[in-house]
Formats: structure tokens, sequence, C-alpha cells
């Protein structure tokens, strides 16, 4: 997996203060990237890549973010993540 390359797609979504808010334009922001990492990268992406490119992405857009807060928010997404590109993956076989 080109951890750079995810990290790229999920750039546009993560840059956002409010990248995880849950509001409307944040989840379109979200699903967006994903579309762009799936066309680029294909859906077998595991879900512990999208969490250590949305944990680097963190650290870079949002050094200050609370860890706690910050982990459970990376998990709730990568876990979203995994299970839109599992079901991709299902809809396509």
């Amino acid at each position: 997996m080109n951890i750079e390359a995810l990290k790229s797609c999920l750039s546009p979504w993560m840059q956002i203060d409010t990248w995880h808010t849950g509001h409307p334009l944040d989840e379109k922001r979200f699903h967006v990237a994903l579309q762009q990492a799936f066309a680029s990268l294909g859906t077998g992406i595991d879900g512990g890549y999208f969490s250590e490119a949305i944990t680097e992405l963190v650290e870079k857009h949002h050094p200050s973010f609370d860890s706690e807060v910050g982990t459970e928010l990376i998990d709730k997404y990568a876990i979203k993540a995994e299970l839109i590109a599992s079901y991709l993956t299902n809809i396509r076989d």
C-alpha cells in the first residue's frame, strides 16, 4: 500500500478544521476523498492503512488536536472507510 498516495487522497478532507464534525459538507468531503482513494488505489485498502493515514494527517494538519478524542475519531473514520471499501469490493465481484 502506498500510504503517501492514500494520504494525498484524504488530505483535502483532513486539512479542513471541521473534518470530524459530521457536518454534511465534511461528510461529503470525506466521501469524495474516499472516491479518489478507491479510484487511485482500488478498494482493497485495509482499515489499518486508513487509520495510519488519518493519524499522520491529524498530526500534520491539526497538531494540537486532543489525542484521546482524536483516537476515537480516527478509529471511527477508519472503520467507516473500510466498510465502504468492503461494500464496493463485494458489489463488484
